[in-house]
């Protein structure tokens, strides 16, 4: 169900407008169940429930004390504190998975067991052999599916690409993106055995990038190094991509937190921070300009209005998911240029090898 559009197919032209109308048609009315109830969730709610074809059929959460709060808030038409009795109750067209991370493999699995199409929150697994398996029992079942890594669709990356392209070829990526880890493990947050595999829980937003706006990895060499954090915490990687340009990843944890990417062409180059939507391009003239942003990124979640609508609208007319969406088989790329640079982690090979027994089941 997935286009093989990607960026080696000269293909940048993302559109981020605000409608359920495509090309004159109005999109067939779905039904859409979601599971999870978390502070992510509240994005995607807000987002579905601005589409006039999409009904919220039911949400769930397990141990959720403001569920129907949250159902009245958006207007769903029912709660639940168990995903499988919603997805029998509601019969739902689709379901979006955004439960916790170490709940994902098994919401996703039941989902696509019961061929019901679904857009799956990152990371769709810890392992790419994790990922591989979910992308091969959605292919048995011929189920669309999607991952939602939305920085794929901040209109500002896509802006500047563009910019870079009109001067011609793209030359380089370069990512900065450390990670406050030791912050993160004091604040506790989250499941303490995530932050042992935080590249994969976390910064595949950024790694992910890389195949997103240069096309396919080719090569990759790496370094790393482990102070405090046993799985790594400095990565260095450089990286040959399909679309004839370079990579280069940078990761050193507790050195500040903001991420940023630059895109390098032919005349100029495009900074822009990936913890806000501003950006400046920079001229060899001298000259620079503040990279557009559109409406739709401030207005909501940047970027995923555009990647929920993309499998809204797939979903609604039966039309193959175009770049830049990334579903299950994709995403187990990004899972194995992940392994390549910071190694497959011993507590993933263990999540993975529980999951696997769960799905053969």
């Amino acid at each position: 169900m997935f286009s093989k559009l990607t960026p080696d197919n000269d293909e940048y032209s993302v559109s981020f407008a605000d409608s359920s109308v495509t090309c004159g048609v109005r999109l067939s009315p779905v039904r859409i169940a979601v599971a999870g109830a978390g502070n992510y969730a509240h994005h995607h709610l807000k987002v579905l429930a601005s589409f006039d074809n999409v009904t919220l059929v039911g949400i769930s959460n397990r141990g959720s004390s403001d569920i129907l709060s949250v159902a009245r808030q958006y207007g769903v038409n029912a709660a639940f504190t168990d995903y499988e009795q919603m997805l029998e109750s509601t019969q739902p067209d689709g379901v979006f998975v955004v439960v916790s991370h170490f709940e994902t493999v098994r919401v996703a699995t039941s989902c696509l067991e019961r061929g019901i199409p679904c857009l799956i929150e990152k990371p769709a697994g810890f392992a790419s052999a994790e990922t591989a398996s979910l992308a091969k029992l959605a292919a048995d079942r011929h189920c669309l599916n999607i991952v939602g890594v939305n920085r794929r669709y901040w209109s500002i990356l896509h802006n500047a690409l563009t910019l870079i392209l009109q001067h011609g070829p793209l030359f380089g990526i370069l990512i900065d993106a450390p990670e406050p880890i030791r912050r993160r493990r004091a604040e506790s947050a989250h499941d303490p055995r995530l932050y042992d595999l935080w590249m994969v829980a976390n910064t595949i937003h950024a790694i992910d990038l890389f195949r997103c706006l240069g096309g396919e990895v080719t090569e990759v060499q790496s370094l790393k190094t482990s102070r405090t954090e046993t799985s790594g915490d400095s990565f260095t990687a450089v990286l040959r991509l399909s679309r004839d340009c370079l990579g280069t990843y940078i990761s050193h944890y507790n050195s500040g937190e903001e991420w940023s990417i630059t895109l390098y062409g032919d005349g100029l180059k495009a900074v822009i921070p990936l913890g806000s939507m501003k950006g400046r391009a920079y001229f060899d003239t001298g000259r620079t300009i503040s990279v557009p942003v559109d409406a739709v990124d401030l207005n909501y979640r940047a970027g995923l209005y555009a990647q929920d609508r993309a499998f809204i609208h797939a979903l609604a007319s039966g039309e193959k998911l175009t770049y830049p969406a990334s579903d299950l088989e994709d995403a187990t790329k990004t899972m194995r240029l992940i392994e390549q640079i910071g190694g497959v982690l011993s507590l993933a090979k263990t999540h993975w090898h529980q999951d696997a027994r769960a799905i053969e089941r």
